[in-house]
Parts: structure tokens; C-alpha cells; sequence
């Protein structure tokens, strides 16, 4: 890996962080409409799916856009990263 950039970039690069934070808020956020996902094909099989609640519905929709928004903005922060935009040496 002679083309590696290695711990020492990373570690004082804040839009690394960005990142990381982002990936980590996506992967958090995704839970709920996972578990109700899964509710429903469980309750589907059972034969018993009851209906979504208009309340349900746009709660989940906004977690999904926000989830949309957050992985979209993950290679917009890695552009600027490689850019070198906001590198800060002795961060």
C-alpha cells in the first residue's frame, strides 16, 4: 500500500470525523424502519399485517430522507476530503 495516506492524515483530518459521524447517524437511524420492516413480513406470514397508521407512515418516510440525505453527503465529505479542504495539521 505504498499510496496509502496512513492513521497520522486521518487522525487530524475533521472531515474524517464528518464521516464517520455520518456513517455511523445512517447506520443508527436505519434501526427503526428495520425493526418495522421485519414486523411486517413476520406479521405478513402470520397472516395478520395490520394497517400502517398515517402517524407511522410519516415517520418513517422522514427517517428514510434523512437516511437518503446522510449517505449522499458521505461521498460529497470524502470530495472534499481528498481535496484536502479543511485540513488542519495539529488538529
Amino acid at each position: 500500500t505504498q499510496y496509502a495516506k496512513g492513521w497520522e492524515f486521518y487522525a487530524h483530518e475533521p472531515l474524517f470525523w464528518l464521516k464517520m459521524s455520518l456513517l455511523a447517524v445512517v447506520g443508527s437511524a436505519s434501526y427503526f424502519p428495520t425493526i418495522k420492516i421485519v414486523q411486517r413480513a413476520v406479521a405478513k406470514q402470520n397472516g395478520d399485517v395490520p394497517p400502517l397508521s398515517p402517524a407511522l407512515v410519516k415517520r418513517m418516510t422522514s427517517i428514510v430522507n434523512a437516511e437518503l440525505l446522510g449517505v449522499l453527503s458521505i461521498p460529497f465529505v470524502a470530495t472534499l476530503m481528498a481535496r484536502g479542504v479543511f485540513y488542519v495539521e495539529g488538529f
